[in-house]
């Protein structure tokens, strides 16, 4: 902090600061203006002025008024200078010496959260002793002691995955089993395949979620039903799949027949009795495909293995369907409501603490950046203007200093050539109270050399450089202090809110076992 000080000081010193600049008095052009040289000695061969004149020559009057002209004009430029940095000063000042750094936004933030928390944590806790009760008497009805298993979006998707996987393999993998053997190729091979593959994915997918699950209630009537129908299921897998391998068998055969018929008909002439007997033998192969399993379809390698990929297939989705969920019918939606308020409430608990941290932590940076740029930017503004106010009135000392000498210059040079050509003795003005020729014509006025007089309206804002860096100083220390003190009040503050948060987090921690 003490290295941010020296900088801010040094930046204020460094800086070129100038206020208002003085234009340099020219003194030739004063008197090339008023053509003092000419004048003079007209008015020494006039014996002007007279040797008893107590009172300055027309020239040196005008010498005078061109001098006094040029500084009004100065003046008034210079006041116009000072009335735009006046309302600067004074309202950086009063910005600086007022109190900048105040607790009640920061309570009104964090009251406000806890407030909000309160108002959602509450109803919450609510229901969830509800869903509760409700997951209990389901688990006493159901003689039930684990808890539920829900649906996550996770969960809804890696089953889906699955049975798409599934459907998708089982469809191609059919394909490329059946297209061999069926008179239409790969398309009618994928047609009956992914009819095949539809019954065996989704039936599979429905018999594991709706049957396999009755099995473990714990009303026998409905493990009876469940029982029964995962019996009818298998049935139906079994047969189905079966239907498929002989439904390939029978379509083997069917082109084998075709193509002995073929070469029978291509040979009828020879009367070749191998080929005829291959075709009445091939023919009797054929079966009715509906009755396979009472052995009127003769399986080969490929109906066999393409039976036991549907049921090796229906197994798996048998198993997914099983999985989505509960396990226990009904049990997965009885817990659902109960989980996602566990969720929720898990969720507002530790957004509690996070948001009020994040909010002590935003209030203590946006403090030191306030506090630094009320040093950077408000104390050095007010130090550069007051600076600059300071400057012009040093300013307008030098140059009432360089305008006082320079009448008298002109004066000087006046008095000189006058006293060449006048035949009379000197006028008594030239001359002090003791009779000695004065060697200094003219002086200002102290109204007329004083910025104090001069700018009346800003002598009150007037410091010097010494005072302008012990003021400097002075609103700096007291912004430091008054930030360190805040920033101490807001850890104060902190470690009360702390203990509150905690209070709330233990008031509406759930127990799933209570």
């Amino acid at each position: 902090m003490m290295k941010l000080l020296n900088k801010i000081i040094n930046f204020t010193k460094v800086k070129n600061i100038m206020g208002y600049e003085f234009p340099l008095f020219k003194v030739a052009e004063i008197e090339k203006d008023i053509n003092i040289s000419k004048e003079a000695a007209q008015d020494g061969q006039n014996d002007i002025p007279r040797t008893d004149s107590r009172t300055f020559s027309i020239c040196e009057n005008e010498a005078i008024a061109k001098c006094d002209e040029l500084r009004q004009k100065e003046v008034s430029n210079a006041a116009k200078y000072l009335a735009s940095i006046k309302d600067l000063i004074m309202n950086q000042g009063a910005e600086l010496g007022k109190k900048h750094f105040f607790l009640n936004n920061l309570k009104a933030n964090i009251e406000h959260t806890i407030t909000e928390a309160k108002g959602k944590l509450s109803p919450l806790i609510s229901s969830f002793k509800t869903e509760q009760r409700h997951v209990q008497n389901y688990k006493l009805e159901h003689k039930i002691s684990r808890e539920p298993h829900t649906l996550t979006p996770m969960n809804i998707l890696i089953s889906l995955g699955v049975i798409a996987f599934l459907f998708y393999f089982e469809m191609e993998l059919n394909t490329t089993l059946l297209a061999p053997a069926m008179a239409d190729g790969e398309l009618g091979g994928k047609a009956v395949a992914s009819a095949v593959a539809i019954l065996n994915v989704f039936v599979s997918f429905g018999a594991g979620y709706l049957l396999i699950k009755n099995i473990h209630h714990v009303r026998k009537f409905k493990r009876r039903i469940a029982q029964f129908g995962l019996f009818i299921y298998a049935l139906f897998t079994i047969y189905l799949n079966g239907l498929m391998g002989a439904f390939r068998a029978s379509a083997e055969a069917a082109l084998k027949v075709k193509s002995y018929g073929k070469e029978a008909k291509d040979k009828a002439a020879e009367g070749t009795e191998s080929t005829v007997d291959k075709v009445a033998e091939v023919a009797t192969e054929q079966g009715n495909e509906l009755l396979w399993f009472l052995g009127t379809v003769e399986f080969g390698i490929y109906p066999i293995v393409l039976m036991f990929v549907g049921i090796t297939f229906a197994v798996a989705s048998l198993w997914d369907g099983y999985l989505f969920d509960d396990r226990y019918p009904g049990y997965g939606k009885v817990g659902k409501k109960r989980n996602e308020d566990i969720k929720e409430i898990e969720r507002l608990r530790h957004a509690l603490s996070s948001e009020v941290l994040l909010t002590f932590r935003k209030e203590i940076k946006d403090s030191s950046d306030n506090r630094d740029r009320l040093i950077k930017v408000n104390v050095t503004e007010w130090s550069k203007n007051i600076t600059n106010l300071e400057n012009t009135f040093e300013n307008y000392k030098r140059f009432a200093t360089q305008l006082d000498d320079g009448i008298d210059h002109c004066i000087g040079e006046y008095r000189g050539i006058n006293n060449k050509y006048r035949k009379t003795a000197e006028p008594k003005y030239w001359f002090d109270d003791n009779g000695k020729m004065r060697t200094r014509y003219y002086d200002l006025r102290p109204e007329k050399k004083d910025p104090e007089k001069v700018f009346p309206g800003y002598a009150s804002l007037y410091l010097k450089k010494d005072e302008i860096d012990k003021e400097l100083q002075m609103y700096q220390n007291k912004i430091t202090e008054e930030a360190n003190q805040y920033l101490s009040d807001v850890n104060t503050y902190q470690e009360e809110i702390n203990k509150v948060v905690s209070d709330i987090r233990n008031k509406h921690e759930v127990n799933i076992d209570a």
